[in-house]
C-alpha cells in the first residue's frame, strides 16, 4: 500500500499532463471533423478514445514540458526548489503540491496547443466554434500562468517552513 502512495505524484502527472489533455485533444478534433463520438458514443469507443488520448498526451508532453520549464525558470524559484527537495525537513505533501501545480500547468498548455492547432486547421470552416475555441485557448493560457504562479508561491512557502522550523 505504501508503494502505491509513493507513486501517487507520477499517477497525478499522467492524469493531469497526459491523459486529460490528450483525450481533450482527440475529442476536440472529433467534434470539429464529424461528431462521430458524440453522435454514436459507445463504451468501447470511449475506451479507445481514452487510450488514444493517453498516447497523444505522451506525444505532446515533451514539447509542453520544455515550454513549461522555460516559463518556470523565469519565476526564479528553481534554486529554492532544488535545495528543498532533498532536505529531510521538507514535507512530502508540500513537494507533492508543487509537483501537482506543475502537472496542472502542463495540462493547461497542452489543451491550449490542441485548441490552437484546431483553430488553425479548421479556420473558416465553422466560425462559431473557432471563436469558442479561441476563447477556450485564451482561458487555458491564463490558467497555465496562474498554475505556474501558484507553483512559485508553493515553492516560496517551502522556504518559509524551513525558517520557522530552524
Amino acid at each position: 500500500m505504501e508503494k502505491m502512495f509513493s507513486n501517487l505524484p507520477d499517477i497525478w502527472f499522467d492524469w493531469y499532463a497526459r491523459l486529460l489533455p490528450g483525450t481533450f485533444g482527440v475529442f476536440i478534433f472529433d467534434f470539429s471533423f464529424n461528431h462521430f463520438i458524440f453522435i454514436f458514443p459507445t463504451f468501447e469507443r470511449m475506451i479507445v478514445i481514452i487510450i488514444i488520448g493517453y498516447i497523444v498526451g505522451h506525444l505532446i508532453q515533451p514539447l509542453v514540458g520544455a515550454i513549461i520549464k522555460v516559463i518556470e525558470k523565469r519565476e526564479g524559484v528553481e534554486d529554492i526548489y532544488r535545495r528543498a527537495k532533498p532536505d529531510p525537513n521538507t514535507k512530502e505533501s508540500s513537494l507533492r503540491k508543487v509537483s501537482k501545480s506543475h502537472a496542472e500547468a502542463s495540462s493547461m498548455l497542452a489543451c491550449a496547443l490542441f485548441l490552437a492547432v484546431n483553430v488553425i486547421y479548421f479556420w473558416g470552416d465553422n466560425s462559431f466554434y473557432s471563436v469558442l475555441y479561441i476563447v477556450l485557448f485564451l482561458y487555458c493560457l491564463w490558467a497555465m500562468v496562474q498554475r505556474i504562479k501558484s507553483r512559485s508561491r508553493k515553492i516560496k512557502d517551502l522556504t518559509k517552513l524551513h525558517t520557522r522550523e530552524n
